[in-house]
């Protein structure tokens, strides 16, 4: 029998209902492995904020503190809080928080 299989030969062919139980177990592990690196950039203090500024440095080639600046003054107008947070915490991942008080100016 296995080697009827190794040899290409299958007795029986795969249903329908098989190729979407193999998609579904397909899907399931891309998404696993999808959290799981997700997490592992979660715990270096990266975000979905930080990715967009790292993007936006290479397109401009800005300073990514300039960058952040820019979108704090913006989320700050709009009321934003929860975005306010997001900077901040940005921010201290590039190392752009309290910049003068660490150069002594």
């Amino acid at each position: 029998m296995i080697t009827n299989i190794w040899r290409g030969y299958f007795p029986n062919p795969l249903s329908f209902n098989d190729l979407k139980k193999i998609i579904l177990v397909t899907v399931i592990i891309a998404l696993m492995t999808l959290s799981v690196l997700m997490m592992a950039a979660r715990e270096k203090g990266e975000s979905f904020i930080t990715l967009r500024v790292k993007v936006e440095v290479q397109m401009t080639g800005r300073d990514p503190c300039e960058i952040l600046s820019v979108w704090l003054d913006e989320a700050k107008q709009q009321g934003n809080t929860s975005l306010v947070q997001g900077l901040k915490q940005a921010e201290k991942f590039f190392g752009c928080r309290n910049r003068q008080k660490r150069l002594g100016g």
